[in-house]
């Protein structure tokens, strides 16, 4: 029974030591910055992120407002057109 538990650890060991062996060479790739560096960056991206996508929907209402503008023209020049085509005849 004691070699059956042994034999039995032994085959478990074996088979974890390919997993261990990738999980450390992950570790290795991964840069070794301090944990602070890292969050000040991500703040410092995120900060940008915001600044362009304020820039990105300020730009947006601006096009919607002149599309709206440019439309209401566009209809009235079309009323306006009716009405002298109507008055005509």
């Amino acid at each position: 029974m004691q070699d059956y538990k042994q034999n039995q650890k032994l085959s478990y060991q074996k088979k974890q030591q390919p997993v261990q062996e990738e999980i450390t060479g992950e570790l290795e790739r991964i840069p070794s910055k301090p944990v602070q560096e890292t969050v000040e960056s991500l703040k410092l991206e995120n900060e940008h992120l915001k600044k362009r996508l304020l820039e990105q929907t300020d730009h947006a209402k601006q096009v919607m407002t002149h599309a709206q503008k440019k439309s209401k023209e566009t209809i009235r020049r079309t009323n306006s057109r009716r009405n002298v085509i109507t008055s005509e005849t």
